[in-house]
């Protein structure tokens, strides 16, 4: 008898215990400001860590920041490993806010807009419903990650594209428009603030 009413102690306090730790859980979530800016999380390319749109973040953290147009979108093809297909863009680079000064032109992987189908055959890559990344002739500012072969990626993915128009404004993912100069002047900003801390 003793050992019964023992389980339905250690029972009911286990129960308890998880019942209180799962309202406790939801109180803190539903309470935490996880709020970094406005703008909806993204994956970063080739990581697997997720981040906001901050522009002094992307300014500090990618190897370089370019202006150019793209000269070239390569055709899709299957990763060596994984069931992702990429693509090779070529960008003639016009200005260098960040990185290599000399640098005139640069090779960006990016994902394929593709989807990669697995049959008895093998790998095979059929058209998506995803607008491709780049566009063959297109003005663009690029913040450039690197990816784990050290080849350049877009940083944040589409996030880290900005299409210049002929007004000179710039779009990019997330209904985010602002004059290029202005964005050039927070990146400038930017890289003064972290040359001098």
């Amino acid at each position: 008898m003793k050992l019964k009413s023992k389980n339905s102690v250690l029972i009911i306090s286990l129960g308890a215990f998880l019942i209180l730790g799962f309202l406790s859980s939801n109180f803190i979530l539903k309470n935490m400001d996880t709020s970094v800016t406005e703008e909806p999380l993204t994956t970063v390319s080739f990581q697997t860590q997720s981040i906001a749109r901050d522009i002094n973040f992307y300014t500090e953290d990618a190897p370089a920041i370019v202006i150019g147009q793209v000269t070239k979108v390569g055709e899709p093809y299957l990763e060596n490993q994984g069931f992702g297909s990429i693509q090779e863009i070529e960008l003639a680079v016009t200005e260098v806010l960040k990185g290599n000064r000399s640098m005139t032109n640069v090779t960006i992987i990016v994902r394929g807009h593709e989807i990669v189908q697995v049959d008895g055959t093998g790998k095979s890559i059929i058209p998506g419903n995803e607008p491709p990344l780049f566009i063959e002739g297109e003005h663009v500012l690029v913040f450039l990650g690197m990816n784990g072969q050290g080849e350049y990626v877009s940083f944040a993915g589409p996030y880290g594209k900005y299409l210049i128009d002929d007004e000179l404004n710039v779009t990019s993912i997330g209904d985010f428009t602002m004059p290029l100069k202005e964005l050039k002047a927070k990146i400038d900003a930017a890289l003064q603030n972290s040359t001098n801390s």
